[in-house]
């Protein structure tokens, strides 16, 4: 898979991109100030979808969040935008991790936020490879993607597990 077919299959889930829920965008701003700042507006605004007929909630806010649905954020504010820049941008802004929640990776703003997901929440691991096949590295090419296939973590048996404890 090339990277742009990556950035076509993102786009087919959502064609008409997704927005924050009452932001009010400075056209001004440039896409690395937007990406720096993305965290703090995902933790003050809903994601919707950017239909013309009928918006609905597609995250809540204070969700950590893949690169398919920061893609399709700022494609709707920065529209000649490509995956490839916003990829890049994040990766020099933020650390990431492995959701496993969502089978995905997501990005997060800080050191402290990261050793804090990482010892109290071992779904969350580190990765080498993302859901779409691409390194953990900010500079790629079409040859550097493997194939697609489910990111995995290792089994990690949580606290409940090891005592035994069993939710139903």
């Amino acid at each position: 898979m090339t990277i742009p077919q990556i950035e076509q299959q993102i786009m087919a889930e959502y064609p008409n991109l997704l927005k924050f829920d009452g932001y009010n965008h400075d056209h001004n701003i440039s896409l690395q100030d937007f990406i720096k700042n993305f965290i703090i507006l995902n933790r003050e605004y809903h994601t919707i979808t950017n239909n013309p007929v009928s918006n609905h909630y597609q995250c809540m806010f204070r969700k950590n969040r893949s690169l398919g649905d920061i893609f399709l954020i700022t494609k709707y504010y920065f529209p000649n935008i490509t995956l490839i820049e916003v990829r890049t941008a994040l990766l020099n802004t933020f650390k990431t991790m492995y959701c496993s929640g969502i089978e995905k990776i997501v990005y997060i703003n800080d050191i402290d936020t990261y050793s804090q997901y990482l010892t109290s929440h071992p779904e969350y691991k580190a990765w080498e490879y993302d859901e779409w096949g691409m390194p953990n590295k900010a500079e790629i090419t079409d040859d550097d993607i493997q194939e697609k296939k489910p990111v995995v973590a290792e089994k990690v048996v949580s606290v409940a597990e090891s005592a035994g404890i069993i939710f139903m």
